[in-house]
């Protein structure tokens, strides 16, 4: 259900370029989606995270059948390769895991912050508005999480139940159900 709701939003159907993830411990399995949009004709970048004092995380491009590794966290990841970087900026969509979320687009991860410093300089810019997805199920829906000053709030956040897209903290969020589509 989430996998369909991801594939109606127009962000996805208009992207080229879609970052994804490879599922940890209870996170969304988006194997379906990937498997969708290479046949679509999209390319998919996974995450690289850093390790040590270099905590940055790239986007790597992946085909089927390239080799993946285990990273420190335990967590599958693409090999670094010549030519298969991608800056953040110019990735069309990002399908980001959640562990909690709010209606108005503020998530909680795993806590190593790598999405909210890779994203944090191309968020206030409005070209990259609608380009951060959180994938998450309803259960982690929770009232209301405090926005940290370097949290990178998501344009929407998808679950099996609903789309919330985020607002901003002046805003009521806009909650799309089945009948809204």
């Amino acid at each position: 259900m989430i996998t369909a709701r991801i594939r109606r939003l127009p962000a996805y159907r208009r992207a080229r370029r879609v970052a994804a993830y490879l599922p940890f411990d209870a996170e969304v399995d988006l194997s379906d989606l990937l498997a969708d949009a290479i046949d679509s004709g999209k390319d998919i970048y996974l995450p690289l995270v850093g390790r040590g004092s270099k905590r940055a995380m790239q986007f790597l491009r992946v085909r089927p059948g390239d080799p993946l590794r285990v990273n420190h966290f335990g967590i599958g990841e693409p090999i670094p390769v010549t030519g298969n970087r991608q800056p953040p900026g110019r990735i069309d969509l990002v399908l980001v895991p959640v562990v909690g979320f709010d209606a108005s687009g503020t998530r909680l991860g795993m806590g190593g912050g790598f999405y909210d410093r890779c994203f944090a300089r191309l968020a206030t810019r409005s070209a990259f508005r609608n380009r951060l997805i959180g994938v998450a199920f309803e259960c982690q829906k929770v009232d209301r999480i405090e926005r940290m000053t370097w949290d990178v709030p998501m344009s929407a956040v998808v679950t099996e139940r609903a789309v919330y897209r985020g607002a901003e903290p002046d805003r009521t969020p806009v909650v799309m159900n089945e009948d809204q589509r």
